[in-house]
């Protein structure tokens, strides 16, 4: 329970339960690197994950919900979602209405390159222009069927 540690681990992933969680500050300082924010809204469900910032190798979790008939259908529907970093759900269902992933700033595989001023901009994944495949490959489906 939140009330029994005084610290996040830092050796190990953790999931942080709840609105009134003594973490819910920590957890929500983490999501300032990606210019978010999440509030509580009545009748959402919000799930968000980010990097242990004592061990980058290891993962928090956010769950919170202030709809109690919710808490069955997310933890369906949650293990569906894995590649996603946020999700918000709506209503008793509950309906997913946002998912995202997080842009990567700190993989090794990641460089930024400093402006003249040292600071660093943030750049989003460039955007390719739309074209015609290569070849056009005949339909699996019979005309005649």
């Amino acid at each position: 329970m939140d009330k029994e540690i005084i610290k996040l681990p830092s050796d190990q992933s953790v999931i942080i339960l709840g609105w009134e969680n003594i973490f819910l500050k920590e957890m929500t300082s983490l999501l300032s690197k990606y210019d978010a924010s999440i509030n509580q809204t009545k009748g959402h469900s919000v799930v968000f994950s980010a990097r242990n910032p004592k061990d980058k190798e290891m993962a928090l979790l956010f769950i919170a919900s202030d709809t109690i008939e919710a808490l069955p259908g997310l933890s369906r529907k949650l293990p569906h979602y894995h590649k996603y970093s946020y999700l918000t759900f709506k209503g008793k269902e509950p309906e997913n209405i946002a998912k995202g992933r997080w842009p990567v700033y700190d993989s090794p595989m990641t460089a930024y390159l400093p402006e003249k001023n040292g600071t660093i901009a943030k750049t989003e994944m460039g955007k390719l222009a739309a074209r015609n495949p290569l070849i056009a490959l005949p339909s699996p489906f019979s005309k005649e069927r």
